[in-house]
This record gives C-alpha cells, sequence and structure tokens, in this order.
C-alpha cells in the first residue's frame, strides 16, 4: 500500500476575499434600494385602488382565478363588493390592502372610447 499524499487546495487570497465581500455588499444594496422601489410602487397601487368610486370599472381576479371585468357596487368598511355578471352575482374584495396586488387592476379611461388597465408589475 502506497501513502497517498493530499495537499490542500489553494485558500483565497485576503486582497480576494475583501474584492468579494464588496460585490455582495454592493449587489446587497441594489437588492435592498429595489425593494424600496418595489414597496414605494404598491403603495401608490393601492392609493390608486383607493380611489375607486361607485360604479367604476376594474379588473378583479375570481376565486377560480380567470380576471373578470366588474363594476364598484358599494364601498364600506368591510371592503369593496363588485358586481361580476349582468345576473348580479358580487364579488367583495376585502380590505385587506396587501391581497390587493393580486386580485385587482383598476380601469382608466384615458379619452373617449379608450381604455387601458393599471397593473402593479
Amino acid at each position: 500500500d502506497e501513502d497517498i499524499i493530499m495537499f490542500p487546495t489553494k485558500s483565497r487570497s485576503r486582497s480576494r476575499r475583501r474584492r468579494r465581500m464588496r460585490v455582495q455588499d454592493s449587489s446587497q444594496s441594489t437588492s435592498s434600494a429595489d425593494e424600496e422601489q418595489d414597496r414605494i410602487k404598491e403603495r401608490k397601487f393601492i392609493a390608486s385602488v383607493k380611489e375607486l368610486h361607485h360604479l367604476d370599472a376594474a379588473f378583479i381576479r375570481r376565486s377560480n382565478g380567470r380576471w373578470t371585468y366588474a363594476i364598484v357596487a358599494n364601498i364600506d368598511d368591510k371592503g369593496i363588493v363588485f358586481v361580476v355578471d349582468k345576473t348580479g352575482s358580487t364579488k367583495t374584495l376585502p380590505d385587506d390592502t396587501r391581497k390587493w396586488k393580486d386580485t385587482v387592476r383598476r380601469i382608466k379611461v384615458l379619452a373617449h372610447g379608450k381604455v387601458s388597465y393599471s397593473s402593479s408589475k
């Protein structure tokens, strides 16, 4: 039996480790700036949904995951009630603003006959 000598792999020099740490720090600051920008967008989106009034239109996500055109029927402390079809079926969007970005898209009327919808993404 021969003895096998294993040499340890080269360790990184201190300067290489420092450079790597600096790169990680800069990427963390970039991600925190992105997170802050996302929070600002979300606050603007929530504010725009809170501006909905009686008979305003929006797209809302139904329980089955499909998006549906809906009209605001009522707004109270429990949430926003939308009429979602011709038969008068309703869906209530609870006053929990954390879920709004996934369940409602506000429709903006730009001019006569031109319509756009807002998205949080």
